[in-house]
């Protein structure tokens, strides 16, 4: 989301895109941190505190900048969907994946991975594939399911995700090339949801 930082009842010192947690990494002392919409206001509020925005409504370039922000925002915000931004997720399905390879590696056919499998222990299995079988445990079903919902899962994320950079670029595009203001506005309305 896009954030006006300043002091209420002076203009805004910096606009940022950014989640609320890292916003107090961000605010300086008697500064606030408010929304900032698409439309560029003159002055934006919430919560009763006021931030100016110094002309911004009547300069393209300055409504420009602040349109491409909040269009980059607005992705980050759908991406969060598909992406997990806790602490170590990330890592858990970059081994998780590693782990799906490698156990697709095992054979070209699932006969020919379950041979493979088969020739291990169980310990071994367990040892080369701890995500895998974590996944095939919590939900009652095989390794190979478990790297076939694993595989399922990410190609739906990854559409998504590639669907998201493309309304977003199509929209900064848009964007820059309008050559009025009032044309920068609608052609910085994305519908994510389609």
């Amino acid at each position: 989301m896009l954030y006006g930082l300043g002091k209420p009842g002076q203009r805004v010192r910096q606009f940022v895109d950014a989640g609320v947690a890292d916003m107090r990494y961000q605010v300086r002392d008697g500064e606030t941190a408010i929304p900032a919409d698409s439309c560029a206001p003159a002055m934006i509020s919430i919560d009763g505190t006021t931030l100016k925005v110094a002309a911004v409504a009547e300069d393209p370039a300055a409504v420009e900048a602040l349109l491409l922000a909040s269009i980059d925002a607005a992705a980050a915000e759908e991406r969060r969907r598909w992406l997990t931004v806790a602490p170590g997720q990330a890592d858990e399905y970059r081994e998780t994946w590693a782990e799906v390879q490698d156990f697709r590696s095992l054979g070209a056919t699932l006969a020919q991975i379950l041979l493979a499998l088969a020739q291990m222990s169980a310990t071994a299995q367990r040892a080369r594939f701890p995500f895998l079988f974590a996944e095939a445990d919590a939900s009652g079903i095989s390794l190979s399911e478990a790297a076939t919902r694993i595989e399922a899962a990410r190609q739906i994320s990854r559409e998504s995700r590639a669907l998201i950079k493309r309304k977003r670029r199509s929209a900064k595009i848009a964007v820059k090339a309008a050559t009025s203001i009032v044309a920068k506005k609608a052609a910085a309305k994305v519908n994510w949801s389609a």
